[in-house]
């Protein structure tokens, strides 16, 4: 049979068992509780990297944006240089090609003449005559054809070039005055009028 002595050892290795028990579930329990803290931590963490994240790939579309805007505005201010660059060429080569006209009063007056021609149907038809058919009798014509043949004449140098002279030339009248007067009409300008009182007085 069991002593009480037996009896009381064995209570004691009971109580003993029961106390390292609640031990171990009392650092089990702070364990649970750090690790939660721990946990909320890491998860307060990663929201804080997550929003972080977001923030840094927002700038970065803002910067990108930033930067396409500035190589569009770039690109079309390089266009609208360029542009401008081409437009003062432009006036710069026609301002020359005015005053270059204007230096040489003959030269325009037949550049208007040409122009004219293009205009024209029945002009630039007689400079074709005029060109290609050079033993055609202009005679046979009105009055003031052959003063406006006398125009085209006027522009060729048949001595320097050593070319024939043009059949034309002897039956035209070269008088400057009555040239000048065909170019104007030609070029549509007002034609001054002629002075009648010194044709009276002359009478």
């Amino acid at each position: 049979m069991a002593t009480s002595f037996d009896n009381q050892m064995k209570v004691k290795d009971v109580a003993k068992m029961l106390i390292d028990e609640e031990t171990k579930l009392a650092h089990a329990e702070i364990a649970r509780d750090d690790y939660k803290v721990k946990l909320n931590n890491a998860i307060i963490q990663l929201e804080e990297l997550d929003q972080a994240k977001k923030i840094a790939e927002d700038a970065m579309k803002r910067v990108e944006e930033a930067e396409k805007k500035q190589k569009a505005t770039e690109g079309l201010a390089e266009y609208n240089q360029k542009k401008l660059d081409v437009e003062s060429k432009q006036k710069v080569a026609k301002l020359e090609e005015k005053l270059q006209w204007a230096l040489i009063p003959s030269l325009s007056k037949y550049m208007v003449f040409k122009k004219r021609c293009k205009e024209d149907g029945a002009v630039a038809l007689l400079y074709t005559l005029w060109c290609f058919h050079p033993t055609l009798d202009f005679s046979i014509f009105r009055d003031d054809i052959p003063q406006l043949v006398a125009i085209f004449e006027l522009q060729g140098n048949y001595e320097e070039k050593g070319e024939k002279e043009h059949k034309t030339s002897k039956q035209v009248v070269k008088a400057q005055p009555e040239i000048d007067e065909m170019i104007i009409k030609l070029s549509g300008d007002q034609v001054a009028p002629k002075d009648e009182t010194n044709n009276s007085n002359q009478a």
